[in-house]
């Protein structure tokens, strides 16, 4: 029973084959279901995951009684990584996706769709401040010795100081396509679909270390204070054509929906690397900032733009159950994969040559070099959606 009568398909909106408010709809594909609710909207969550950003170590510890040499080195003994060496902004998150469509003609054989996906903005965070104990490092490879290295953040007796790292991660997008009915009866239906795809993914990656010289017979005057900040910028777009295929499968009040669909496009990339170094000497003495951080050096510190041929493909499916004959609730899969994006924690190059760092110049190979990496990016998810037909 549906609405109190005996439910069938040609109950939903209407058999087309003694017409559809006096339109007659014929045969083959045009026996679909004539619909006096032209219009659709959906609104779906999705609980979504992401692949997320790679990192190399960016923090370590050592015991306190670790030569400062090898406080906090990569292989040395007693080293632990505290944040890092793994991917960042991958865990679960919300999404949100709007669809809006309307049917040309009473037949529903043609009709144009809207869609806009954006996600909630994925987070990851770390903090340590020590004053000197536990030691905070931040290692790299020393390209001058050839070895790994470390810079000091925290230790006994030589500087207190703190490490912050943030991170997130951005993903919207909007479709617009025109459906074309292939063929199709009162319970199942197949859509050829043409039209356009945009894409945009952000991401950002910012350190900021500072540390205060406790030593007396340091390098640096007792009280000296050193804030390095570091920020990875990225943003994707992507503009394409939009090709695929939507078919539903109906019986009674349940449904089958399915979607694949191939964005073929371009890719506009733009990284941005940027750094600094405030010094700030005791007893109040002038500042002085320096552009370069410690990641970020003169060899790597610009911002750069690159144009790549991309694809995005989509799947997904949702089983329907319908509640009223305009009002329609569904659970489902969505997987959506991006080729050629550039992502911000991968612009990470640890290979140093520290006789950058401030307040120095460049003796011997120029290290790190200019960012562009590119790799691949994907979402998946679980939806959870309302269909209203009107």
């Amino acid at each position: 029973m549906y609405d109190g009568i005996e439910w069938d398909a040609g109950d939903a909106f209407g058999a087309c084959g003694g017409g559809c408010g006096g339109t007659a709809c014929g045969a083959g594909f045009m026996r679909w279901l004539c619909s006096p609710h032209p219009m659709y909207a959906r609104s779906e969550m999705m609980i979504y995951w992401s692949k997320g950003m790679h990192v190399p170590p960016m923090v370590t510890t050592s015991p306190d009684d670790t030569p400062r040499t090898e406080a906090g080195v990569l292989g040395e003994t007693g080293t632990t990584v505290l944040f890092g060496a793994g991917n960042l902004t991958n865990e679960s998150r919300l999404a949100g996706r709007w669809t809006l469509g309307r049917w040309f003609d009473a037949c529903q054989s043609t009709g144009i769709e809207v869609s806009y996906l954006v996600t909630e903005t994925a987070t990851t965070g770390f903090f340590a401040t020590s004053t000197g104990s536990p030691i905070l490092a931040r290692p790299f490879y020393n390209v001058e010795t050839g070895e790994q290295d470390s810079r000091l953040v925290a230790f006994p007796e030589v500087s207190d100081g703190s490490i912050d790292v943030y991170a997130n991660t951005r993903l919207k997008g909007l479709d617009a396509v025109l459906r074309h009915g292939m063929f199709g009866n009162a319970s199942q239906r197949l859509d050829f679909v043409v039209g356009y795809r945009f894409m945009e993914l952000q991401d950002l990656l910012r350190t900021h270390e500072f540390t205060f010289v406790t030593d007396p017979e340091g390098l640096e005057p007792l009280g000296t204070s050193r804030s390095i900040i570091d920020t990875f910028d990225t943003r994707n777009q992507f503009h394409g054509v939009n090709l695929g295929f939507a078919g539903r499968v109906q019986r009674a009040r349940w449904s089958m929906d399915m979607l694949m669909k191939l964005g073929v496009g371009n890719t506009h990339s733009r990284v941005a690397l940027d750094g600094s170094t405030t010094v700030t000497p005791p007893d109040g003495g002038d500042p002085v900032t320096y552009d370069s951080g410690l990641l970020v050096l003169p060899s790597n510190r610009e911002t750069v733009s690159h144009n790549q041929f991309s694809m995005v493909p989509e799947l997904g499916f949702n089983v329907g159950y319908d509640l009223t004959r305009r009002l329609r609730a569904t659970v489902g899969y969505s997987l959506i994969y991006w080729s050629h994006v550039a992502r911000a924690a991968e612009q990470m190059n640890t290979d140093l040559n520290p006789t950058q760092f401030p307040p120095d110049e460049l003796v011997g190979a120029a290290s790190p070099r200019e960012p562009f990496v590119v790799n691949d990016y994907w979402i998946q998810g679980i939806n959870f959606g309302l269909d209203f037909r009107f």
